[in-house]
Protein backbone atom coordinates (compact mmCIF):
# COMPACT_ATOMS: atom_id res chain seq x y z
CA UNK A 1 0.00 0.00 0.00
CA UNK A 2 2.93 2.58 0.13
CA UNK A 3 4.20 1.84 -2.66
CA UNK A 4 0.98 2.58 -4.33
CA UNK A 5 0.80 6.03 -2.48
CA UNK A 6 3.84 6.98 -3.25
CA UNK A 7 3.35 6.29 -6.46
CA UNK A 8 0.33 8.51 -6.62
CA UNK A 9 2.06 11.33 -5.11
CA UNK A 10 5.00 11.08 -7.60
CA UNK A 11 2.80 11.05 -10.59
CA UNK A 12 0.71 14.60 -9.20
CA UNK A 13 4.02 16.05 -8.31
CA UNK A 14 7.18 14.85 -10.70
CA UNK A 15 10.41 16.16 -8.90
CA UNK A 16 13.98 16.39 -10.50
CA UNK A 17 15.60 13.14 -10.67
CA UNK A 18 18.00 13.14 -8.26
CA UNK A 19 20.59 10.36 -7.15
CA UNK A 20 19.52 9.09 -4.38
CA UNK A 21 16.21 10.72 -4.12
CA UNK A 22 13.08 8.83 -2.87
CA UNK A 23 11.97 8.44 -6.66
CA UNK A 24 14.95 6.33 -7.80
CA UNK A 25 14.85 4.08 -4.58
CA UNK A 26 10.65 3.76 -5.03
CA UNK A 27 11.70 2.68 -8.91
CA UNK A 28 14.57 0.35 -7.42
CA UNK A 29 11.96 -0.74 -4.95
CA UNK A 30 9.09 -1.31 -7.67
CA UNK A 31 10.96 -2.83 -10.52
CA UNK A 32 12.72 -5.29 -7.78
CA UNK A 33 8.83 -6.00 -6.38
CA UNK A 34 7.90 -6.29 -10.24
CA UNK A 35 10.68 -8.90 -10.83
CA UNK A 36 9.81 -10.77 -7.97
CA UNK A 37 6.46 -10.70 -9.24
CA UNK A 38 7.17 -11.91 -12.55
CA UNK A 39 9.22 -14.67 -10.26
CA UNK A 40 6.77 -15.80 -8.67
CA UNK A 41 4.87 -16.08 -11.93
CA UNK A 42 7.05 -17.63 -13.51
CA UNK A 43 7.41 -20.38 -10.96
CA UNK A 44 3.48 -20.38 -11.11
CA UNK A 45 3.60 -21.21 -14.47
CA UNK A 46 6.58 -23.43 -13.82
CA UNK A 47 4.70 -25.15 -10.86
CA UNK A 48 1.58 -25.27 -13.20
CA UNK A 49 3.50 -26.23 -16.04
CA UNK A 50 4.76 -28.97 -13.18
CA UNK A 51 1.83 -29.79 -12.16
CA UNK A 52 0.45 -30.36 -15.45
CA UNK A 53 3.35 -32.65 -16.12
CA UNK A 54 2.70 -34.93 -13.51
CA UNK A 55 -0.58 -35.22 -14.45
CA UNK A 56 0.31 -36.22 -17.68
CA UNK A 57 2.77 -38.62 -16.62
CA UNK A 58 0.48 -39.88 -14.12
CA UNK A 59 -2.20 -40.36 -16.32
CA UNK A 60 0.17 -42.55 -18.59
CA UNK A 61 1.22 -44.39 -15.57
CA UNK A 62 -2.59 -44.69 -15.14
CA UNK A 63 -3.55 -45.15 -19.52
CA UNK A 64 -0.10 -47.80 -18.97
CA UNK A 65 -1.51 -49.90 -16.25
CA UNK A 66 -5.09 -49.71 -17.33
CA UNK A 67 -3.80 -51.00 -20.58
CA UNK A 68 -1.23 -53.85 -18.97
CA UNK A 69 -4.69 -54.76 -16.98
CA UNK A 70 -7.19 -54.66 -19.85
CA UNK A 71 -4.13 -57.05 -21.77
CA UNK A 72 -4.25 -59.21 -18.45
CA UNK A 73 -7.94 -59.53 -18.34
CA UNK A 74 -7.67 -60.31 -22.19
CA UNK A 75 -5.78 -63.20 -21.98
CA UNK A 76 -7.06 -64.18 -18.79
CA UNK A 77 -10.71 -64.25 -20.87
CA UNK A 78 -9.19 -65.80 -23.41
CA UNK A 79 -7.40 -68.71 -21.24
CA UNK A 80 -11.19 -69.24 -20.07
CA UNK A 81 -12.05 -68.75 -23.39
CA UNK A 82 -9.94 -71.41 -24.78
CA UNK A 83 -10.66 -74.18 -22.03
CA UNK A 84 -14.67 -73.07 -22.77
CA UNK A 85 -14.39 -73.76 -26.23
CA UNK A 86 -12.40 -76.39 -25.59
CA UNK A 87 -14.78 -78.27 -23.73
CA UNK A 88 -17.40 -77.26 -25.90
CA UNK A 89 -15.42 -78.67 -28.91
CA UNK A 90 -15.45 -82.26 -27.12
CA UNK A 91 -19.02 -81.99 -25.81
CA UNK A 92 -19.64 -81.31 -29.75
CA UNK A 93 -17.39 -83.95 -30.97
CA UNK A 94 -18.99 -86.67 -28.04
CA UNK A 95 -21.99 -85.76 -29.52
CA UNK A 96 -21.32 -86.23 -33.06
CA UNK A 97 -19.65 -89.91 -32.05
CA UNK A 98 -22.29 -90.45 -30.37
CA UNK A 99 -25.24 -89.55 -33.42
CA UNK A 100 -22.36 -91.42 -35.81
CA UNK A 101 -22.68 -94.29 -33.51
CA UNK A 102 -26.81 -94.13 -33.47
CA UNK A 103 -26.83 -93.38 -36.90
CA UNK A 104 -24.90 -96.74 -38.05
CA UNK A 105 -27.34 -98.25 -35.25
CA UNK A 106 -30.09 -97.37 -37.65
CA UNK A 107 -28.88 -97.79 -40.43
CA UNK A 108 -28.12 -101.56 -39.57
CA UNK A 109 -31.08 -101.70 -38.10
CA UNK A 110 -32.90 -100.20 -41.53
CA UNK A 111 -30.67 -102.52 -43.12
CA UNK A 112 -32.04 -105.39 -41.29
CA UNK A 113 -35.59 -104.82 -42.01
CA UNK A 114 -34.76 -104.09 -45.23
CA UNK A 115 -33.59 -107.94 -45.50
CA UNK A 116 -36.76 -108.74 -43.90
CA UNK A 117 -39.50 -106.62 -46.11
CA UNK A 118 -37.93 -108.34 -49.04
CA UNK A 119 -38.32 -111.44 -47.68
CA UNK A 120 -41.75 -110.47 -46.64
CA UNK A 121 -42.67 -108.97 -50.27
CA UNK A 122 -41.17 -112.53 -51.70
CA UNK A 123 -43.33 -114.54 -49.66
CA UNK A 124 -46.24 -112.08 -50.32
CA UNK A 125 -45.42 -112.57 -54.25
CA UNK A 126 -45.68 -116.57 -53.19
CA UNK A 127 -49.40 -115.84 -52.02
CA UNK A 128 -50.46 -112.95 -54.67
CA UNK A 129 -49.35 -116.03 -57.31
CA UNK A 130 -51.31 -118.69 -55.68
CA UNK A 131 -54.08 -115.86 -55.32
CA UNK A 132 -54.33 -115.44 -59.16
CA UNK A 133 -53.99 -119.21 -59.99
CA UNK A 134 -56.81 -119.69 -57.68
CA UNK A 135 -58.71 -117.01 -58.90
CA UNK A 136 -58.31 -118.25 -62.31
CA UNK A 137 -60.18 -121.71 -61.48
CA UNK A 138 -62.76 -119.32 -59.33
CA UNK A 139 -63.41 -117.40 -62.32
CA UNK A 140 -63.35 -120.53 -64.90
CA UNK A 141 -66.40 -121.84 -62.34
CA UNK A 142 -68.19 -118.64 -62.62
CA UNK A 143 -68.05 -118.79 -65.95
CA UNK A 144 -68.63 -122.08 -66.78
CA UNK A 145 -70.68 -122.65 -63.90
CA UNK A 146 -71.05 -126.09 -61.90
CA UNK A 147 -70.66 -128.73 -65.16
CA UNK A 148 -67.35 -127.21 -64.75
CA UNK A 149 -67.00 -127.45 -61.44
CA UNK A 150 -66.80 -131.04 -61.33
CA UNK A 151 -64.04 -130.82 -64.15
CA UNK A 152 -61.82 -127.75 -62.97
CA UNK A 153 -62.62 -127.48 -58.91
CA UNK A 154 -60.50 -130.24 -57.66
CA UNK A 155 -57.11 -130.44 -59.31
CA UNK A 156 -55.11 -130.06 -56.32
CA UNK A 157 -57.32 -132.34 -54.02
CA UNK A 158 -55.15 -134.85 -53.09
CA UNK A 159 -57.64 -137.59 -51.99
CA UNK A 160 -61.31 -138.38 -53.67
CA UNK A 161 -62.59 -137.79 -50.48
CA UNK A 162 -62.06 -134.06 -50.21
CA UNK A 163 -64.04 -133.60 -53.14
CA UNK A 164 -67.45 -132.68 -51.80
CA UNK A 165 -66.34 -130.84 -49.01
CA UNK A 166 -63.79 -128.73 -51.65
CA UNK A 167 -66.71 -128.15 -53.68
CA UNK A 168 -68.87 -127.30 -50.89
CA UNK A 169 -66.51 -124.81 -49.67
CA UNK A 170 -65.49 -123.26 -53.16
CA UNK A 171 -69.21 -122.71 -53.92
CA UNK A 172 -69.77 -120.75 -50.58
CA UNK A 173 -66.90 -119.01 -51.69
CA UNK A 174 -68.39 -118.10 -55.00
CA UNK A 175 -70.96 -116.02 -53.15
CA UNK A 176 -68.02 -113.21 -52.03
CA UNK A 177 -65.55 -114.38 -54.94
CA UNK A 178 -62.59 -113.30 -52.35
CA UNK A 179 -59.07 -114.82 -51.54
CA UNK A 180 -60.06 -114.22 -47.74
CA UNK A 181 -63.35 -115.33 -48.09
CA UNK A 182 -62.19 -118.71 -49.03
CA UNK A 183 -59.38 -119.05 -46.61
CA UNK A 184 -61.94 -117.86 -43.71
CA UNK A 185 -64.60 -120.76 -45.03
CA UNK A 186 -61.78 -123.49 -44.90
CA UNK A 187 -60.41 -122.26 -41.55
CA UNK A 188 -64.22 -122.62 -39.70
CA UNK A 189 -65.12 -125.61 -41.69
CA UNK A 190 -61.86 -127.09 -40.09
CA UNK A 191 -62.25 -126.32 -36.58
CA UNK A 192 -66.17 -126.72 -37.04
CA UNK A 193 -65.30 -130.64 -37.91
CA UNK A 194 -62.58 -130.45 -34.92
CA UNK A 195 -65.33 -129.55 -32.36
CA UNK A 196 -67.39 -132.00 -34.09
CA UNK A 197 -64.75 -134.64 -33.47
CA UNK A 198 -64.86 -135.36 -36.84
CA UNK A 199 -60.73 -135.08 -36.93
CA UNK A 200 -60.64 -136.58 -40.13
CA UNK A 201 -62.66 -134.23 -42.06
CA UNK A 202 -60.27 -131.29 -39.95
CA UNK A 203 -56.94 -132.70 -41.01
CA UNK A 204 -58.33 -133.11 -44.71
CA UNK A 205 -58.91 -128.77 -44.83
CA UNK A 206 -56.32 -128.31 -42.80
CA UNK A 207 -53.66 -129.41 -44.96
CA UNK A 208 -55.70 -128.18 -48.04
CA UNK A 209 -55.65 -124.83 -46.40
CA UNK A 210 -51.91 -125.43 -46.01
CA UNK A 211 -51.44 -126.46 -49.76
CA UNK A 212 -53.20 -123.55 -51.09
CA UNK A 213 -52.23 -120.34 -48.46
CA UNK A 214 -49.30 -121.96 -46.67
CA UNK A 215 -49.85 -122.04 -42.80
CA UNK A 216 -49.39 -119.27 -40.60
CA UNK A 217 -48.54 -120.02 -36.71
CA UNK A 218 -52.24 -120.74 -35.44
CA UNK A 219 -52.82 -122.84 -38.34
CA UNK A 220 -49.92 -125.17 -37.84
CA UNK A 221 -50.89 -125.02 -33.51
CA UNK A 222 -54.50 -126.06 -34.76
CA UNK A 223 -53.42 -128.86 -37.40
CA UNK A 224 -51.23 -130.20 -34.46
CA UNK A 225 -54.06 -130.70 -32.55
CA UNK A 226 -56.49 -132.52 -34.86
CA UNK A 227 -52.66 -134.95 -35.31
CA UNK A 228 -52.72 -135.55 -31.94
CA UNK A 229 -56.13 -136.49 -31.94
CA UNK A 230 -55.70 -138.99 -34.77
CA UNK A 231 -52.77 -140.32 -32.34
CA UNK A 232 -50.49 -138.91 -34.98
CA UNK A 233 -47.86 -137.71 -32.53
CA UNK A 234 -44.79 -136.94 -34.76
CA UNK A 235 -47.31 -135.36 -37.13
CA UNK A 236 -48.16 -132.92 -34.08
CA UNK A 237 -44.85 -132.47 -33.02
CA UNK A 238 -43.66 -131.43 -35.91
CA UNK A 239 -47.06 -129.66 -36.69
CA UNK A 240 -46.06 -127.43 -33.35
CA UNK A 241 -42.60 -127.08 -33.84
CA UNK A 242 -43.53 -125.15 -37.02
CA UNK A 243 -45.80 -122.82 -35.18
CA UNK A 244 -43.30 -122.29 -32.79
CA UNK A 245 -40.93 -121.08 -35.44
CA UNK A 246 -43.59 -118.74 -36.51
CA UNK A 247 -44.46 -117.76 -33.12
CA UNK A 248 -41.74 -118.46 -30.36
CA UNK A 249 -43.84 -116.60 -27.81
CA UNK A 250 -46.63 -118.94 -27.51
CA UNK A 251 -46.84 -120.49 -24.22
CA UNK A 252 -50.05 -123.18 -25.20
CA UNK A 253 -47.30 -124.43 -27.94
CA UNK A 254 -44.09 -125.69 -26.08
CA UNK A 255 -46.80 -126.86 -23.32
CA UNK A 256 -49.01 -129.09 -26.08
CA UNK A 257 -45.56 -129.92 -27.92
CA UNK A 258 -43.66 -131.20 -24.20
CA UNK A 259 -46.87 -133.29 -23.53
CA UNK A 260 -46.34 -135.43 -26.86
CA UNK A 261 -42.50 -135.58 -26.33
CA UNK A 262 -43.58 -137.10 -22.63
CA UNK A 263 -45.98 -139.73 -24.76
CA UNK A 264 -43.27 -140.53 -26.70
CA UNK A 265 -40.54 -140.98 -24.36
CA UNK A 266 -38.10 -137.98 -25.11
CA UNK A 267 -38.13 -137.18 -21.30
CA UNK A 268 -35.20 -134.55 -21.83
CA UNK A 269 -37.51 -132.33 -24.43
CA UNK A 270 -40.77 -132.49 -22.36
CA UNK A 271 -38.95 -131.19 -19.55
CA UNK A 272 -37.63 -128.05 -21.72
CA UNK A 273 -40.45 -127.23 -23.76
CA UNK A 274 -42.90 -127.59 -19.94
CA UNK A 275 -39.86 -125.11 -18.41
CA UNK A 276 -39.88 -123.00 -21.31
CA UNK A 277 -44.20 -122.90 -21.80
CA UNK A 278 -43.40 -121.94 -17.65
CA UNK A 279 -41.10 -119.48 -18.69
CA UNK A 280 -43.55 -117.74 -20.90
CA UNK A 281 -46.69 -117.99 -18.79
CA UNK A 282 -46.45 -118.84 -15.20
CA UNK A 283 -49.85 -119.14 -14.74
CA UNK A 284 -50.09 -121.73 -16.72
CA UNK A 285 -51.48 -123.91 -14.77
CA UNK A 286 -51.65 -127.73 -16.65
CA UNK A 287 -47.36 -127.15 -17.64
CA UNK A 288 -46.73 -126.98 -13.58
CA UNK A 289 -49.33 -130.31 -13.56
CA UNK A 290 -48.20 -132.22 -16.44
CA UNK A 291 -44.06 -131.19 -15.48
CA UNK A 292 -45.35 -132.23 -11.89
CA UNK A 293 -46.67 -135.81 -13.89
CA UNK A 294 -43.19 -136.16 -15.54
CA UNK A 295 -40.96 -135.79 -12.12
CA UNK A 296 -43.01 -138.44 -10.83
CA UNK A 297 -42.71 -140.89 -13.40
CA UNK A 298 -38.87 -139.88 -12.97
CA UNK A 299 -38.83 -140.89 -9.45
CA UNK A 300 -38.78 -137.67 -7.87
CA UNK A 301 -41.71 -136.81 -6.11
CA UNK A 302 -40.53 -133.91 -4.26
CA UNK A 303 -39.97 -131.98 -6.99
CA UNK A 304 -43.36 -133.43 -8.38
CA UNK A 305 -44.96 -131.96 -5.11
CA UNK A 306 -43.63 -128.69 -5.84
CA UNK A 307 -44.78 -128.09 -9.41
CA UNK A 308 -48.47 -129.94 -8.08
CA UNK A 309 -48.54 -127.01 -4.95
CA UNK A 310 -47.56 -124.49 -7.24
CA UNK A 311 -50.39 -125.22 -9.72
CA UNK A 312 -52.86 -125.79 -6.73
CA UNK A 313 -52.28 -121.44 -5.76
CA UNK A 314 -53.30 -121.02 -9.31
CA UNK A 315 -56.68 -123.45 -9.25
CA UNK A 316 -57.48 -125.27 -6.36
CA UNK A 317 -60.42 -127.12 -8.67
CA UNK A 318 -58.76 -129.39 -10.76
CA UNK A 319 -59.62 -133.15 -10.17
CA UNK A 320 -56.74 -133.92 -12.18
CA UNK A 321 -54.43 -132.02 -9.94
CA UNK A 322 -55.81 -133.77 -6.50
CA UNK A 323 -55.63 -136.93 -8.13
CA UNK A 324 -51.78 -137.02 -8.92
CA UNK A 325 -50.57 -135.38 -5.67
CA UNK A 326 -52.39 -138.65 -4.24
CA UNK A 327 -49.90 -140.63 -6.92
CA UNK A 328 -47.08 -138.82 -5.73
CA UNK A 329 -47.91 -139.08 -1.84
CA UNK A 330 -48.61 -142.67 -2.22
CA UNK A 331 -45.15 -143.38 -4.12
CA UNK A 332 -43.98 -142.08 -0.94
CA UNK A 333 -46.04 -143.90 1.52
CA UNK A 334 -47.74 -141.26 2.72
CA UNK A 335 -51.11 -142.82 2.95
CA UNK A 336 -53.38 -140.81 4.65
CA UNK A 337 -52.07 -137.83 2.95
CA UNK A 338 -52.78 -139.77 -0.13
CA UNK A 339 -56.12 -140.88 0.50
CA UNK A 340 -56.77 -136.95 0.98
CA UNK A 341 -56.11 -136.50 -2.66
CA UNK A 342 -58.14 -138.50 -3.91
CA UNK A 343 -61.03 -137.73 -1.95
CA UNK A 344 -60.59 -134.33 -2.99
CA UNK A 345 -60.62 -135.36 -6.63
CA UNK A 346 -63.77 -137.62 -6.53
CA UNK A 347 -65.61 -134.95 -4.78
CA UNK A 348 -64.79 -132.49 -7.40
CA UNK A 349 -65.19 -135.21 -10.03
CA UNK A 350 -67.62 -138.43 -8.65
CA UNK A 351 -67.08 -140.19 -11.98
CA UNK A 352 -63.47 -140.10 -11.26
CA UNK A 353 -62.69 -144.03 -12.53
CA UNK A 354 -58.64 -144.03 -11.81
CA UNK A 355 -59.20 -142.06 -8.64
CA UNK A 356 -61.67 -144.45 -7.09
CA UNK A 357 -59.32 -147.59 -8.16
CA UNK A 358 -55.71 -146.10 -6.59
CA UNK A 359 -57.57 -145.26 -3.71
CA UNK A 360 -58.47 -148.84 -3.23
CA UNK A 361 -55.12 -149.73 -3.48
CA UNK A 362 -54.20 -147.12 -0.31
CA UNK A 363 -57.38 -148.99 1.31
CA UNK A 364 -55.66 -152.25 0.87
CA UNK A 365 -52.01 -151.03 2.20
CA UNK A 366 -54.23 -149.68 5.34
CA UNK A 367 -55.57 -153.10 5.59
CA UNK A 368 -59.17 -151.56 5.02
CA UNK A 369 -59.93 -154.41 2.65
CA UNK A 370 -64.03 -153.53 3.24
CA UNK A 371 -63.41 -149.96 1.40
CA UNK A 372 -60.90 -151.18 -0.60
CA UNK A 373 -63.43 -153.58 -2.33
CA UNK A 374 -66.40 -150.96 -2.56
CA UNK A 375 -63.40 -148.57 -4.46
CA UNK A 376 -62.55 -151.07 -6.53
CA UNK A 377 -66.38 -151.99 -7.21
CA UNK A 378 -67.42 -148.49 -8.27
CA UNK A 379 -64.24 -148.04 -10.90
CA UNK A 380 -65.27 -150.75 -12.35
CA UNK A 381 -68.51 -149.63 -12.69
CA UNK A 382 -68.05 -146.87 -14.35
CA UNK A 383 -64.97 -148.77 -17.03
CA UNK A 384 -64.98 -152.29 -17.23
CA UNK A 385 -61.51 -152.31 -18.43
CA UNK A 386 -60.63 -150.59 -15.45
CA UNK A 387 -58.16 -153.73 -14.11
CA UNK A 388 -56.66 -154.57 -17.23
CA UNK A 389 -55.80 -150.82 -17.66
CA UNK A 390 -54.36 -150.99 -14.52
CA UNK A 391 -52.39 -154.10 -15.16
CA UNK A 392 -51.11 -152.94 -18.19
CA UNK A 393 -50.07 -150.07 -16.97
CA UNK A 394 -47.50 -151.62 -13.78
CA UNK A 395 -45.57 -153.95 -16.56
Amino acid sequence: MLFVSVQLKAEMRPVPEKSGSPTVVYQVVNDTALEKRISLLELKDQANKDWTDTNHRMIDHWIYWVQVLLAVLVIAFGAVGYFVVKKYAQQAKDDAEKAAANAKSDAEKAHEQSLQAEAFLSKIDGYVQKAEVHTDVLAKMTEKGEEQLTKISLEEVRTPADKEVIKSIIEESLKENTLDSLKNLIHARAIKAYDDENFEEALRLFNYYVDLFDGDGNIYFSRGYVNGMLVNYKEAVSDWSKSIILDSNFSPTYYNRGLLFQKLGENEKAMNDYRKAIELDNKNVFAHINRGTLYNELGDNENALINYEKALQLNPNIALLYYNMGNAYSDLDEKELALDKYDKAIKLDPTYVDAYWNRSTVYERLGNKELAQKDKAKAIELDPHVEERAKNNNK
